[in-house]
């Protein structure tokens, strides 16, 4: 026979609460193995085990939405969503690796200090949005346009920036 876990057994083994069980089990993303006619819910390992993926995507920061398509999608399609993923994760990681560089330097050199963080990068958030948009919205007609328009953007403020540095210089030059 196989075993059988209650809500209670899988909210003890996993952390995940009772509700969060239900409330999984009323969007379609765990079914119970088998839901009495008193509405009790039974678990069997299978469930386990697919719980296990939900809190290693729900780590990944995957919606539930995300996370449903996941478990419907192929094998190239599961694996575009941990590709992006490991990508975001890759940044966290660095954005880390930075904060644990400006601790070190603060502890071994400025320790009689407070922390200084206004020359610290760590916290530059736009290339990250930016790639979650790309990644998030690239196939859509509006993100495709949003696009176009910074492009435009980037190139009038470009030639902007490259008018005002040729009127700085040749008011140096001048002088």
């Amino acid at each position: 026979m196989k075993q059988q876990f209650s809500p209670k057994d899988i909210a003890h083994i996993t952390g995940v609460s009772t509700r969060t069980l239900h409330y999984y089990h009323e969007i379609g993303l765990l079914i119970p193995n088998q839901v009495y006619e008193q509405g009790y819910r039974s678990y069997n390992m299978e469930n386990l085990t697919k719980l296990q993926h939900i809190l290693f995507l729900r780590a990944l920061e995957l919606t539930l939405e995300e996370i449903k398509q996941y478990f419907e999608g192929t094998i190239n399609e599961k694996n575009k969503i941990l590709s992006i993923r490991y990508e975001i994760v890759l940044d966290k990681r660095n954005q880390f690796n930075r904060i644990l560089e400006k601790l070190d330097e603060h502890f071994k050199n400025h320790s009689h200090e407070a922390l200084d963080i206004e020359d610290f990068s760590g916290f530059d958030l736009t290339s990250q949005y930016e790639r979650e948009a790309y990644n998030k919205y690239k196939d859509f007609n509006y993100y495709k346009a949003f696009e176009q328009s910074n492009a435009r953007k980037h190139k009038h403020q470009q030639q902007s920036d490259n008018d005002k540095i040729k009127t700085q210089l040749e008011g140096f030059l001048i002088k």
